[in-house]
């Protein structure tokens, strides 16, 4: 009988995250059909249709040690699915946000391979980097009103707002959430209720740590587009097809501001991005934007998205700290905790019942023996690392009020 695939077998697919859990790997790939990936182009894939007509394919599946050995650490995979029932189960979604009908099917074969001649489309070069004086225009109109940082409940995820002291977000630090197998997590889903508006009075500017759906999700959200109207600082790291499509609409729209590779820092009176970098290029976390806020004279806080510590050049007079990596422990991302002041404050972002099982108590134990005892968890609402938030001067028309 003749095998019927529900769309082709054969597809070119990008390792977007792996997770290793209780001796198995668990990985999330970014797939394009094989014949539609023989045809990106750098010409083609500057045209909106083109790319936007490539379906969203995003696979899930669960790898032993030695399966996942075999994969050399490749970032890029080649693997044949089938209806037909293999030692290797996968699963096939339509979106980041895993709320949707899955597909159930099987692999084939899977072998790591190389895109030598499209590795400038998704290493982000086919894109011109910005310059520093550009960068710090957009920083300069942040202002110096800024004075706070709030933490966001967007479940496992992050997203944090640059504030006045009545909470009006002038900059976001990452755009994220829920996402993958921590859908649920999402506000408005069933782990986290509580459904997200925006604030978008000022037209914040977003800094991006790192191109991790988590710290990004929500830009494809129907109900958060108008952030597409706003410049993104961005770095450059190698990406699949769903993210390249996110950064090609911010390009058309004139919005895509890529770290000059020259620029280890850029600072104004109250904001100071560091561009942290390892060997391991492929180390997304470890290879991104940190953010240091100016709250006054003497006093910083600190954003780290998924950084390691220990890759944080410039430490500061820290009077609050969103901690790393949603409270992770492994991979060396406690090394050098910074030390608390008195009465400083630490936020923990991740969501209720979390595939990770974030925050981790060697986290927060490990931070608590560097002072920060003063601890908040977004899963209890938004948290303001400066002054209680209450309304918004907006009028409440986001929900970005009420902190704790």
């Amino acid at each position: 009988m003749k095998e019927v695939f529900p769309r082709r077998n054969e597809y070119i697919v990008f390792v977007e995250q792996v997770e290793e859990i209780e001796g198995f790997f668990d990985l999330i790939l970014d797939g394009v059909e094989g014949n539609l990936f023989e045809e990106i182009s750098e010409e083609r894939i500057l045209n909106n249709d083109f790319i936007n007509n490539i379906p969203t394919q995003i696979f899930s599946l669960r790898l032993s040690t030695q399966q996942y050995l075999a994969l050399e650490g490749s970032s890029w995979l080649k693997i044949i699915v089938t209806n037909t029932s293999t030692e290797i189960p996968i699963q096939l979604y339509t979106d980041i946000f895993f709320d949707a009908e899955v597909e159930q099917l099987y692999i084939k074969d899977i072998k790591p391979i190389r895109i030598e001649n499209k590795k400038k489309i998704f290493s982000m070069n086919i894109f011109s980097e910005s310059t520093r004086r550009e960068i710090k225009s957009i920083l300069n109109k942040v202002g110096d009103g800024v004075n706070s940082v709030v933490v966001y409940n967007v479940g496992q995820g992050n997203c944090n707002g640059i504030c006045d002291s009545l909470g009006m977000p002038y900059l976001y630090f990452d755009f994220g959430g829920g996402v993958f197998q921590n859908t649920k997590t999402y506000p408005g889903n069933y782990e986290n209720s509580n459904k997200i508006n925006f604030c978008y009075t000022v037209e914040p500017p977003v800094i991006l740590s790192h191109w991790d759906w988590d710290h990004m999700a929500s830009i494809i959200k129907a109900e958060h587009s108008k952030i597409k109207e706003s410049k993104w600082i961005v770095p450059k790291q190698e990406m699949g097809i769903t993210h390249l499509k996110v950064a090609l609409e911010l390009y058309n729209r004139g919005n895509l501001i890529i770290w000059p590779s020259n620029a280890k820092s850029i600072k104004t009176k109250k904001l100071e991005i560091q561009k942290i970098s390892t060997y391991d290029i492929k180390d997304k976390n470890n290879n991104g934007l940190v953010l240091t806020v100016k709250i006054n004279p003497y006093d910083y806080i600190l954003l780290p998205g998924d950084a390691n510590y220990e890759f944080i050049k410039k430490k500061r007079n820290y009077v609050g700290l969103v901690g790393t990596h949603h409270g992770a422990s492994s991979h060396g991302c406690l090394n050098k905790i910074p030390k608390a002041n008195r009465n400083s404050k630490i936020a923990y972002s991740f969501g209720s019942k979390n595939s990770y099982h974030h925050p981790k108590t060697p986290s927060i134990a490990s931070h608590v023996k560097k002072g920060w005892s003063n601890i908040y968890f977004t899963i209890n609402g938004h948290i303001s690392l400066g002054n209680k938030i209450n309304e918004m001067p907006c009028g409440n028309l986001c929900t970005l009020g009420k902190t704790q």
